[in-house]
């Protein structure tokens, strides 16, 4: 999957060869998305098709599609509105592209979102395409079809390979970051002596800088792990392990372990 997609592909621009080969013609709609967007599509779909509407509203959040202080009551029943017309169908009834148009609509009437060209040139195609099948075939399930393919892109998301890409794309962020980091901190402690930043001490704040002094550690601590892991794994070389170095798989448990703990930690101390 590289991403490049007809955004126009309505019978009169499909033919069908020998084999059952499909042959797209008039290229002048075309789209491309890149592998992050692709994947957070594919998330959007499994969580349209499951109806899980707090998962869409979050998956939209972390697309940037909408912002953060939208008020998500009114959002969710808007949501629920147009998942509703399709509760109880079957799958072949639910035809993903129109459910797809059928979001960005008011999303962006309503909630002035920044739908990205590319999410409407999808939805576009993928309807036409769903059209064009029903036409063919009116038993046809779309779902059925798509599911596979996003499973496929889901699991690619998490092959540790595929982390170890996307942590060396990143890596010189990280390195800016961290060496950043002493010069931000002193510039913070200068505001403070200066007046330009008040801070009342209190038991309270001394507990929430320990708990957070501690999630730095382990967040640099995992840090580490990743970088490391990444480049044993680039190297791929030494005692192999589904196809990927020991050392290396280790290198990921131990961060995913760490992870999910500084998760739970950072869960069981939030304050609502």
């Amino acid at each position: 999957m590289d991403g490049f997609f007809h955004a126009d592909p309505h019978p009169g621009n499909l033919y069908v060869l020998e084999d059952n080969v499909v042959c797209y013609i008039d290229f002048g709609m075309m789209g491309h998305i890149d592998r992050d967007f692709m994947q957070n599509l594919g998330e959007l779909f499994v969580q349209v098709i499951d109806y899980k509407v707090d998962a869409i509203i979050n998956q939209l959040i972390y697309m940037g599609i909408i912002n953060d202080s939208v008020d998500r009551t009114i959002l969710k029943r808007d949501i629920m509105d147009i998942l509703d017309r399709y509760y109880g169908a079957s799958l072949s009834d639910i035809h993903l592209g129109h459910i797809l148009s059928e979001l960005a609509l008011p999303l962006i009437t309503k909630y002035q979102a920044r739908v990205p060209p590319e999410f409407t040139l999808i939805a576009r195609a993928v309807s036409l395409i769903e059209d064009v099948a029903y036409s063919l075939d009116g038993e046809f399930d779309a779902t059925a079809q798509f599911k596979p393919m996003v499973k496929k892109l889901l699991l690619q998301k998490f092959n540790p390979k595929n982390m170890a890409d996307v942590f060396m794309d990143n890596l010189f962020e990280l390195e800016h970051l961290v060496k950043n980091l002493p010069q931000n901190i002193n510039r913070l402690v200068a505001k403070v002596e200066n007046g330009e930043i008040k801070v009342r001490y209190t038991e309270e704040l001394s507990e929430d800088i320990e708990r957070t002094s501690n999630k730095l550690v382990v967040s640099i601590i995992i840090a580490a792990l990743l970088l490391g892991s990444s480049w044993i794994i680039q190297i791929n070389t030494g005692p192999m392990i589904w196809g990927m170095p020991i050392l290396g798989f280790l290198g990921f448990a131990a961060s995913g372990v760490l992870g999910v703990g500084l998760i739970i930690y950072i869960l069981r101390y939030r304050k609502f």
